[in-house]
């Protein structure tokens, strides 16, 4: 309650600085800050006023939290797309430990940025403003879905959104660089299975993703549920072929 009454009390540049301060205090506990939680509702419509409110060094600093706390901001300039890639390079090395000290999942920067802690992503051009905009544009629609059913519902969406070459190249990419295991929090992850159906829209790049996903070293529960989920996929995007090869693996 202190928090909130302290933070209705702030101007919106000490809200966003009371932010900062909280987020890297915790960080050296190898903990998230319970700021954030209280008063995102107010945080958040000052994110895109950080140009006017923060310096440069706070605003990599704003940024930086935002992404492990896996909030990923919308940026208006390249000059401000520049400090949002200092922050993400500082998230990084961060990867690895998880929740709570990063929750931004590794496939999410790697969609966005075109790298992770394991590396860049082949044969990408350089993160961009306008690539960025485009591929948030798409994750935020790749984790709209609440089920399956009601994301198998919208396959006509999907193959229009792989007639984008660059995309789905790109969706491959990341899927194929993916390590299940570490990578995907649950096995119906749907931001996963949006990334999945676009793939399987196309039949090369699904072939190689049913491929990628069979090879996977995951738990026999896991591995049991995934493979179910693909069969579906598989069904919704008419791939029967594939769905065979799925069926013919012991």
């Amino acid at each position: 309650m202190e928090l909130y009454i302290n933070a209705m009390a702030s101007s919106p540049a000490r809200l966003l600085q009371q932010f900062i301060e909280d987020e890297s205090s915790a960080l050296g506990r190898g903990e998230r800050g319970a700021f954030y939680p209280d008063n995102h509702h107010l945080i958040t419509p000052l994110i895109v006023r950080a140009p006017r409110l923060l310096s440069e060094e706070d605003r990599v600093e704003l940024y930086f939290h935002l992404l492990r706390g896996n909030v990923c901001p919308s940026i208006k300039t390249e000059g401000e797309f520049e400090l949002l890639r200092a922050a993400h390079a500082r998230v990084l090395p961060l990867q690895s430990e998880g929740y709570p000290v990063c929750t931004l999942p590794r496939a999410r920067g790697l969609f966005l940025f075109g790298l992770d802690d394991r590396g860049a992503l082949p044969d990408e051009p350089p993160a961009a403003l306008a690539s960025y905009i485009g591929h948030l544009a798409f994750w935020r629609y790749a984790d709209s879905f609440w089920h399956m059913p009601g994301m198998l519902k919208k396959r006509a969406k999907f193959v229009e959104l792989a007639q984008d070459g660059a995309r789905l190249a790109r969706v491959r990419k990341v899927l194929l660089g993916m390590r299940l295991r570490e990578d995907l929090p649950m096995a119906t992850c749907l931001w996963f299975w949006s990334f999945v159906f676009l793939a399987l829209q196309d039949e090369a790049a699904g072939a190689e993703v049913v491929d990628k996903i069979l090879a996977e070293d995951v738990s026999v529960e896991d591995g049991e549920l995934i493979r179910s989920c693909l069969l579906r996929y598989l069904a919704a995007s008419e791939r029967p072929g594939l769905a065979a090869r799925v069926e013919a693996r012991p």
